[in-house]
């Protein structure tokens, strides 16, 4: 499972969608969605783990 999958993951557990994550974790749109096919920045997972309450290394 890559971190997109993750991501994805833990957003519908919380009931939450990723355009809402992007929002609350000042990114661009469609910014996670990308993570699929590239490697995202490491302040960026930071912010999605703090907004989900959970480590990188779940994300990772």
């Amino acid at each position: 499972m890559n971190i997109y999958e993750n991501v994805k993951k833990k957003c519908k557990a919380k009931g939450i969608s990723i355009a809402k994550l992007e929002r609350a974790a000042n990114l661009s749109v469609g910014s996670i969605s990308h993570w699929r096919v590239s490697d995202p920045k490491l302040g960026n997972v930071k912010a999605i783990a703090d907004y989900l309450h959970c480590t990188i290394d779940e994300l990772l």
